[in-house]
């Protein structure tokens, strides 16, 4: 297996500071998903906004879990800039995907706030929690592909050829963890 140089010059603070803008996203997203499991429910289980109240409680943890995402994003890039998942077609597929999954998750948690007033098996309420569904699936799908191109490609050895794997599926498991109702 070679290795190859991870980060050309002049890429490192850029790096950095996507790495510190998916840090903060995914700080964010952890408080964000700590508020409504500490919550005490103020809606019927049945309600698309459980258990938080429709209106501006509910429009403002959708807008932290937005700004989680946009946070993120940096932090998707940051992996074919520092060299951790190869310049490969494969890892510029799966980074492309998963890139494109996380940016409608984002769009689809302002979606989600239209739908504040709704029951979670209303036909909107379906909808919307599909588009949830297809756009983890995206971010799933493209951190395995970039993850086996990142393995595959072999610039980075031991535990670090599997991050990116690892936080794929990790980021795709968090959604499946969330105590906010999505339909």
């Amino acid at each position: 297996m070679t290795t190859t140089a991870l980060a050309p010059n002049g890429t490192t603070s850029r790096t950095r500071m996507a790495g510190l803008a998916c840090l903060l996203g995914g700080l964010l997203g952890a408080a964000g998903g700590l508020y409504p499991a500490l919550r005490t429910p103020v809606v019927a289980e049945d309600m698309w906004t459980y258990p938080l109240r429709a209106g501006g409680e509910f429009a403002t943890m959708q807008t932290m879990f937005a700004l989680t995402h946009v946070g993120m994003l940096p932090g998707l890039l940051a992996l074919g800039w520092c060299g951790a998942v190869p310049p490969s077609r494969w890892g510029r597929i799966g980074r492309g995907v998963a890139m494109a999954g996380m940016a409608v998750l984002t769009v689809n948690e302002f979606v989600a706030i239209s739908v504040a007033g709704e029951p979670s098996d209303s036909s909107s309420a379906g909808n919307v929690g599909a588009v949830y569904g297809v756009a983890t699936l995206m971010i799933a799908i493209g951190m395995i592909v970039a993850g086996v191109a990142a393995i595959r490609g072999g610039a980075r050895s031991g535990w670090q050829q599997w991050l990116p794997l690892v936080v794929g599926r990790l980021a795709d498991r968090s959604h499946d963890a969330s105590p906010v109702r999505r339909g």
